[in-house]
C-alpha cells in the first residue's frame, strides 16, 4: 500500500477545507461525493521551525503551544515534550494521478 498523501483536485477547487490524505480515504471521499474519476495531486510535507500541526485535530499551532491549547495532548514519553498526535502540514505538488472508481472497486 502507497503511504503517499494526496490532495483531491474537487476539494481544491471548492476552496473549502483543504486536506490531504492516503488514498483510501481519497476514495472514500469520492463515493461520498459521487465521484468516479478524480485527479489527485501528490503531497509534499512542509517542514516548519515556527509552526507544528496536529494530526489528531487538523489544527497548527505554534511550536511549544500545543500542550496549552489541545485536549488531545498527549506526550509521547508519557510525561511532557513532543505530542504523539505532531505531524507535518503539507501542500499539493504538480504531480497527479487520476483515481478511476467503479461498483466501489478502483479500476487500473
Amino acid at each position: 500500500m502507497s503511504r503517499k498523501r494526496y490532495f483531491l483536485e474537487v476539494v481544491i477547487e471548492e476552496d473549502d477545507e483543504v486536506w490531504c490524505a492516503y488514498l483510501p480515504t481519497i476514495k472514500e471521499e469520492m463515493e461520498e461525493r459521487g465521484l468516479t474519476e478524480a485527479k489527485v495531486f501528490e503531497a509534499k510535507s512542509i517542514k516548519n521551525d515556527e509552526f507544528i500541526f496536529c494530526e489528531e485535530v487538523y489544527e497548527w499551532s505554534e511550536r511549544g503551544e500545543c500542550g496549552k491549547w489541545c485536549d488531545s495532548y498527549a506526550p509521547r514519553n508519557g510525561k511532557n515534550g513532543c505530542c504523539r498526535h505532531l505531524g507535518n502540514g503539507y501542500e499539493p505538488t504538480e504531480k497527479f494521478k487520476i483515481i478511476k472508481l467503479k461498483n466501489n472497486a478502483e479500476l487500473k
